[in-house]
This record gives C-alpha cells, structure tokens and sequence, in this order.
C-alpha cells in the first residue's frame, strides 16, 4: 500500500482521527508487515515557501543593485547581506582570534522567518530602494498573512 498522510486540524479533529483510524486499520489489513506512524506538526509547506521567497526575493534585489548601482553580484550574495544585517550574530574567541558567525534562515522557526521576510521586505524598500514582487499564493503563505476576503 501507498504511503498516505493524513491532516489533523483541532477544529476537526474528531472527523480527522476516525479517518485516520480507518487509515491505520486498512494498512495494517493490506500486509503482514507492521505499520510505522508519524506525527508531526505541519510546517514543511510554509516553510518551504519562506526559503523560495526568500530567494526569489535575493534574486529581485541582485538585479534591483546591478539597474541602480552598476554592481553585479549574485542573488547568494545578496541572501548573505541581508541575513548579516538582519540577523543575531555570535562572537567566538578561540585561542585568541574572535570569530563572527551569523544565524542560518535554516535554523529560524516558522514565525521568525516571517518576521525576517517582513524585515527583509522594509530593508530591501528603504535602504536599497528595491520594491519586491508578492506572488500572492507564495506571500501570503510565507508571510503568514490571512487572505483579504471582499
């Protein structure tokens, strides 16, 4: 049998868990072997479009630098400016050399790295005079923004 994964939300998880019971049980009924169950909270979508985002907006800034300043530098490039200014850094000295690390995105719980973007988004207007792209289904995932109903 196919692997299948099943969403459990709090307000419907009466409904989600019979289904996932039921789920369980024609599994363990279509073979011999044993079943193995994950749970896990539901993050890998937001957080994929955070990291997309994040670099579709590094390449949009690269270009934005290259029209308005002449300089050509890589959208790699640009994730490390941003990411030196907008986030902690941590001082090392080992054996009498100070060493500079900057936190990872990588390492950023969900909503940190909505607020980074956010930051991000503020930097690249004001300080760079870049106007960034919102791809709307891609923003507003990565942004955690609600959808505006009209």
């Amino acid at each position: 049998m196919d692997k299948q994964t099943t969403i459990i939300n709090k307000s419907t998880s009466n409904e989600d868990g019979k289904r996932l019971w039921t789920t369980i049980v024609s599994f363990l009924n279509a073979s011999d072997k044993p079943v193995k169950v994950t749970v896990e909270e539901l993050s890998d979508t937001r957080k994929l479009a955070q990291n997309k985002l994040n670099f579709m907006w590094c390449g949009e800034v690269a270009k934005h630098v290259f029209k308005s300043q002449g300089l050509v530098c890589s959208s790699e490039d640009i994730h490390e400016l941003i990411a030196r200014k907008l986030l902690p850094l941590r001082v090392v000295e080992i054996n009498g050399e100070t060493i500079i690390y900057r936190s990872e995105t990588k390492t950023l719980s969900i909503k940190k790295f909505s607020d980074y973007l956010a930051r991000f988004e503020y930097y690249a207007s004001e300080q760079l005079g870049a106007i960034l792209s919102h791809p709307e289904d891609l923003y507003i995932i990565a942004l955690m923004k609600q959808e505006s109903k009209l």
